[in-house]
Formats: structure tokens, C-alpha cells, sequence
């Protein structure tokens, strides 16, 4: 799919969207509008219609990220999904959300709006981490199997926050992450840059290998 045909899917996708279904907040972290910075650019293209089509999603740009000053752990574009009232929050997408990327963002406000609550072993699992975790998907435009594997890791995160938290990469936008993690297929999950996943697996596999890398949320 040529770039082109990309940005109309995306914009189909984005019209057809029905909303959060409640109100929701993003935080942003991006270049100064000055700085030639595509990806910034197409976040903040995105933005700009959230803002003009969907009044229940409010963004908010902290400071601007000053070029050559980024840090490896907050490198522009990105935006924290929150609730309203909150400061700080679990889940993070690293570069623009395009394609399937789009996708689990948008399925991911509509989570982060409705609330919904694992259970069952899955609560059991949360309920034993004892210290904070990072969980990372690494994904692309194309990765169709994003959205499922970033909604239930997100529903995850927000629920046992701030033991858990999530970020999804693009790595078109960030290509020295993938390199530094040799991934070899999209999405990849990694925990704590240590547990690593690829492709999406189903919901007992995902928990089995939390399980086994988290088994009680005690590594040092």
C-alpha cells in the first residue's frame, strides 16, 4: 500500500470511528512546529482533527521537545492517553498512530472511556506484581495483528497502574529500536526489555508468558 493509499485508509478509518464514548485526554510530546519533523507533522495532523471532530478527546501539549535534546526515553512524537483528572497514565504510543497502529489507538480510547476491568486469572496475575513493569509492542502501519494484542495489553496496564505500563513503538518511526532488539517479526512484545514475544498471541498464550517472565513481579 503506497503511502497515499494509506492516508485515505486512515482518514476512512477515522471518519468511521463513532467517538471515545466518553471523555478522554491526551498528552503529547512533540518538536516545535518550527523543527522539520515529519512524524511530529503527522501527529499533529492527527491531533488537529481529533480536536475539530471529536470534542470528548481534549489534547494537551507539554512543553515542546527541544531537537537534539529528545532523550531516549521520550523521543517526539508521543501521546499518553489518560481519563479526565488524570496526570499520569499507562499506556503511550511512540510516533504517529497510521494504519494498524491507528487502529489499536483509537480501540484503545475507546477502552480507556468505557473502563473495563480484567478479571479472573487475569486479575490474579496483576494482583501479584510487586514492583513496576514496562511492557512494549513494537509494530508498524502494516502489522495487522496490533489492535487486539495493544487493547488487551492496555486494559491491563491501566488496571494495575503504575505496576504495569505500555508502549506501543512504531518502529518505522523509531528504526534504532528494532535494530537494537533484533526483532524479526511485527508486533513484538517485550517486558522490561527482557521477555520477548513476537507476533500476537492468543489471550492464554499472552497471560502464560506473562506469567513465566512475571512470576512474581519480585526481579530486582
Amino acid at each position: 500500500m503506497s503511502e497515499d493509499e494509506r492516508a485515505a485508509a486512515d482518514r476512512l478509518l477515522l471518519e468511521r470511528w463513532p467517538g471515545p464514548g466518553g471523555p478522554v485526554r491526551l498528552e503529547v510530546g512533540l518538536h516545535p512546529p518550527s523543527h522539520p519533523c515529519t512524524p511530529c507533522s503527522s501527529a499533529r495532523s492527527l491531533l488537529r482533527w481529533l480536536e475539530e471532530e471529536r470534542p470528548d478527546v481534549e489534547a494537551n501539549e507539554i512543553a515542546p521537545v527541544v531537537p537534539g535534546r529528545e532523550g531516549e526515553a521520550s523521543p517526539p512524537p508521543w501521546i499518553r492517553i489518560l481519563l479526565t483528572g488524570e496526570e499520569d497514565g499507562p499506556v503511550r504510543f511512540l510516533g504517529p498512530p497510521r494504519g494498524a497502529n491507528l487502529s489499536a489507538f483509537l480501540e484503545v480510547l475507546q477502552e480507556s472511556a468505557q473502563g473495563t476491568a480484567p478479571t479472573g486469572a487475569w486479575a490474579d496475575l496483576l494482583s501479584r506484581l510487586r514492583r513496576h513493569h514496562l511492557v512494549r509492542v513494537f509494530t508498524e502501519a502494516s502489522a495487522g495483528d496490533t489492535g487486539p494484542l495493544v487493547r488487551a495489553l492496555a486494559r491491563l496496564s491501566r488496571a494495575a497502574y503504575p505496576r504495569l505500563s505500555l508502549d506501543v513503538v512504531d518502529v518505522a518511526t523509531f528504526p534504532a529500536w528494532a535494530k537494537r532488539h533484533g526483532l524479526r517479526a511485527l508486533p513484538t512484545v517485550t517486558v522490561d526489555d527482557v521477555g520477548q514475544f513476537y507476533g500476537s498471541p492468543e489471550e492464554e498464550e499472552l497471560r502464560a508468558a506473562l506469567e513465566e517472565v512475571l512470576p512474581s513481579g519480585s526481579w530486582p
